[in-house]
């Protein structure tokens, strides 16, 4: 007696149903194997030299960290596609990336330490934060409303919403516990999303009485945007 393919049509459908699953299963992990190779090879490459780097990373969904100058260039880019070819298409990331982009134009506009005395070190603190917001409109123009566009676009908003989850961190749930219900995880995650323009990665920190402070001494115009559109002030 042979032992082979089972002899019942619901045996069959059962073996079957079995073998698609393995073949999925492998199929998900070599993608993910691929991904994971991909990244490795992104975040330790050197070129393309600069802030354009953050470009492939975005468009592959690495999850890094970055610097405020790469930040601000994140933002930058993904403003202007925002504006111009409304990527991402999902209202709801538009409504998530555009808190974050108008922070950012705040801080490109004035300077990350804009509370540091004395008009001259305003000034110098502006043109640098100035000039990656500008650099990452510009790269996102020249790449224009293309395929590529979009898988960027939509690659920022999957690095900022893992921030949001705080993967190394609990800003969120921390400032939800803290206010005790009297301020909403919505309400949390737009602080976060404010105060990550001055201070970058953020989300993944731990939640503090100074939070707020920290983020409105850095550039006191964010806490009038915090204030208005998250309903927060310092505890």
């Amino acid at each position: 007696m042979s032992v082979g393919w089972p002899s019942t049509p619901f045996g069959a459908l059962g073996a079957l149903r079995a073998l698609f699953s393995l073949i999925l299963g492998l199929s998900l992990w070599s993608a993910d194997a691929l991904a994971d190779s991909t990244c490795q090879d992104l975040l330790t490459r050197t070129e393309p030299a600069g802030l354009v780097r953050v470009l492939p990373i975005l468009e592959n969904r690495c999850a890094t960290p970055f610097t405020q100058a790469e930040q601000l260039f994140v933002a930058g880019a993904g403003g202007w596609w925002l504006r111009t070819c409304a990527f991402p298409a999902h209202h709801t990331s538009r409504a998530r990336l555009l808190t974050f982009f108008s922070s950012s134009a705040i801080v490109a506009a004035v300077g990350r330490r804009y509370a540091l005395p004395g008009t001259a070190a305003d000034t110098a603190y502006a043109s640098t934060s100035a000039a990656p917001y500008s650099a990452g409109s510009r790269a996102a123009a020249a790449i224009g409303c293309s395929a590529r566009g979009k898988r960027i676009a939509e690659g920022i908003d999957a690095w900022l919403l893992l921030g949001a989850r705080g993967s190394d961190g609990d800003f969120v749930r921390g400032c939800v516990s803290f206010f005790g219900g009297r301020h909403s995880e919505e309400d949390c995650t737009c602080l976060a999303d404010i105060g990550a323009s001055v201070l970058p990665n953020l989300h993944a920190s731990h939640f503090t009485r100074d939070s707020v402070q920290r983020i409105t001494r850095t550039n006191p115009l964010l806490g009038l945007q915090i204030a208005l559109k998250c309903g927060l002030a310092e505890p």
